[in-house]
């Protein structure tokens, strides 16, 4: 009887920490952090625009809630389109196909009145699209001015690609 009772405990714990883990895989996450702080994503946008074949996609996260008071994170990768989205960017670029823009990528703090920016030094982001405008970008990036963001979101995002053939 005793052996019945822990194997049906076994197995209740067994089922239990499978539903758990299927339910968190569609869960919603934002772990970034800006430095040693939290950054929360209040809106996540994608914007990938091209013409022919060059062209790059903008992934911005912003973190506030007034426009006097808030942290733009912009990401900006190698790819275009939401076909060929997916993957591993980094700066300096391990994959001429695969890199991400040291120019392009930067956080704009405001502050009242004031406004600092700065550019990317060097990072890794991982982009995966989970279906729709749900995706999950792992981001561990350090600033020109020793910033680093690092971390993981995922959620809806609003998504635009804009791509001509011309």
């Amino acid at each position: 009887m005793k052996t019945n009772l822990k194997f049906l405990a076994g197995a209740m714990a067994l089922i239990m920490f499978i539903s758990c883990s299927k339910e968190d895989e569609n869960k919603d996450i934002n772990s970034i952090e800006m430095g040693d702080g939290s950054f929360k994503v209040t809106t996540a946008t994608m914007l990938g625009v091209s013409s022919g074949e060059i062209g790059h996609t903008a992934i911005s996260f912003t973190s506030g809630t007034s426009q006097t008071e808030m942290t733009v994170l912009t990401l900006d990768v190698s790819s275009f389109t939401e076909e060929t989205i997916e993957g591993t960017y980094s700066y300096p670029a391990a994959d001429e196909e695969k890199s991400l823009n040291y120019w392009l990528t930067n956080y704009m703090a405001i502050e009242g009145s004031t406004i600092t920016t700065h550019n990317l030094e060097e990072g890794e982001v991982t982009i995966k699209s989970n279906g729709g405008n749900n995706y999950t970008v792992d981001v561990f990036v350090t600033m020109v001015d020793g910033t680093t963001f690092t971390g993981t979101y995922r959620g809806d995002f609003q998504v635009q690609f804009a791509n001509s053939n011309m």
